[in-house]
């Protein structure tokens, strides 16, 4: 798989013309006359958000709300694979940023930025308004003669901004399809950790992004929307679960005890079980 590397390298390779700057670009997929249609897997070392119209059916996604419009959005994300097969050009908006421009200013980041393109935002009709209406303005800040990154940014940051509050509003409107993933998870979760499991490795909440085929950040904030508690303190509150079953019925050493949860040294285990419980193992298991 082709690796691209700058935005510029992108531009040229889906027929666009060059950035204005290095590490960010913002336009209108409109614009653009001789887009690529088709493309083999790619792997891209910077972020893109991409407003679409009419890009596919919303029940392909499990979305069936008849107060959905026509715009969509899709997220790509630094080392995720990205490939494409239209049968026309895109239409709508897009803004391409790297990772050091985020870094430099941390406001733009946002985790929906690395959901993917299986976890697509469908916006209301008022929301397309809002989200079109801004891009409009970006992009005429993006062309304006005068250059200044920091008005550019400011834009960028309100319409990251309106996308969370716009994905939290999918999260609630969706409950069903949502609560299944979050069902899948727990299961995941059960049979991953039981007292008689082997454990080769620790559970993250990657791992089970993968069995699930979502992405990390995006079980992170489905399973936190659902339950006020992130993916990953559930892991860890079932992993002292275990732990505790296994000191008070078993006759384990602590060393055995951690490696076959998956802790590579007994001594992570201790200090993960003490900060979760207030109490090193050897306490827990005198006070039984």
């Amino acid at each position: 798989m082709e690796r691209v590397k700058t935005i510029s390298e992108f531009n040229t390779y889906f027929g666009k013309k060059p950035p204005k700057y290095n590490n960010i670009d913002v336009g209108i997929y409109d614009e653009i006359e001789n887009q690529l249609l088709k493309s083999p897997p790619i792997y891209l070392d910077f972020y893109r958000i991409s407003l679409k119209f009419d890009f596919v059916d919303p029940l392909a996604f499990g979305v069936n709300n008849n107060q959905i419009g026509k715009w969509q959005m899709f997220f790509s994300s630094p080392g995720t694979k990205l490939e494409w097969d239209l049968k026309e050009n895109a239409s709508g908006f897009y803004i391409q940023i790297c990772p050091s421009l985020i870094n430099t200013n941390p406001f733009l980041n946002h985790s929906f930025l690395n959901y993917g393109g299986h976890e697509a935002l469908f916006l209301t009709k008022a929301e397309e308004f809002q989200l079109i209406n801004l891009f409009q303005d970006t992009v005429k800040e993006y062309n304006n003669n005068i250059e200044s990154l920091t008005v550019l940014l400011a834009y960028c940051n309100l319409i990251f901004s309106y996308i969370e509050r716009f994905y939290t509003r999918q999260f609630n409107s969706q409950q069903d399809k949502y609560h299944r993933l979050v069902d899948d998870f727990f299961n995941e979760l059960e049979n991953y950790y039981t007292p008689n499991s082997e454990i080769k490795r620790l559970a993250t909440v990657g791992y089970f992004a993968d069995k699930l085929n979502t992405s990390t950040n995006y079980l992170s904030d489905i399973i936190k929307s659902n339950t006020n508690q992130t993916a990953k303190e559930h892991i860890d509150n079932k992993i002292i679960k275990i732990s505790k079953i296994l000191l008070l019925q078993t006759k384990m050493s602590i060393s055995e005890i951690a490696y076959r949860l998956g802790f590579d040294y007994p001594n992570y285990f201790a200090r993960f079980f003490k900060k979760g419980t207030n109490i090193s193992p050897s306490q827990f298991r005198s006070n039984k």
